[in-house]
């Protein structure tokens, strides 16, 4: 599970409930398109829709209405940079608002880590949890017998998001 995250930075007041630009990161749902390239071949590209309730929010400090949308993006990247996002992309406006792919500046686990955050009895029940919700290692520490890293943000996202979260609306008779 690689999880992808849009910031959105809104600039139009129409859509706004106060008079500053505001910030939100998303998560996305990433789905495959068959596309073409310029030789006419067939390729798979990646496209993202942001999706669910927001996993960092902020109003920045600039007007919507006659701010500088320049100061109003570097506003935004100071805000999510104290929130440990970093941003990967560039800038793109997107009809009322401007995007740009953002990630956690990430720590990693260990299994031990793992176990505890998520109430396992076991760095092996951790392991087999964290394979039910398809989070793989994203390294090991080096040396002989080093134990695998996990992202820490992927670990408390899939956590979070789990199956069996909620109420099973899906399971009810709908007669």
């Amino acid at each position: 599970m690689n999880t992808h995250f849009t910031a959105w930075l809104v600039d139009d007041r129409s859509c706004l409930d106060q008079d500053n630009c505001d910030v939100t990161v998303l998560a996305d749902d990433i789905t495959t398109v068959i596309d073409y390239d310029g030789n006419g071949f067939e390729v798979e590209k990646p496209e993202y829709s942001s999706t669910g309730a927001p996993v960092f929010y902020g109003i920045t400090g600039v007007d919507a209405r006659d701010g500088n949308v320049d100061d109003a993006i570097r506003e935004a990247e100071q805000m999510l940079d104290a929130a440990g996002w970093v941003v990967t992309g560039t800038w793109e406006a997107v009809g009322t608002s401007y995007v740009v792919e953002v990630e956690l500046a990430d720590e990693t686990w260990g299994l031990d880590q793992v176990a505890a955050h998520i109430g396992a009895s076991s760095t092996g029940s951790a392991r087999k949890t964290l394979s039910r919700w398809g989070v793989q290692a994203v390294s090991r520490e080096p040396g002989r017998g080093g134990q695998s890293l996990y992202s820490k943000t992927e670990i408390v996202y899939a956590r979070a998001t789990r199956p069996g979260q909620g109420t099973r609306t899906d399971l009810k008779d709908a007669g």
